[in-house]
């Protein structure tokens, strides 16, 4: 359904950013 791979890019992209973000050593 849309719905569910709607969630689920959302949830992958979440993903990809923080593992980008800590990757680059973290802001926080």
């Amino acid at each position: 359904m849309e719905v569910t791979a709607a969630l689920l890019l959302f949830l992958g992209l979440s993903l990809v950013v923080l593992l980008a973000v800590r990757g680059r050593g973290g802001a926080g």
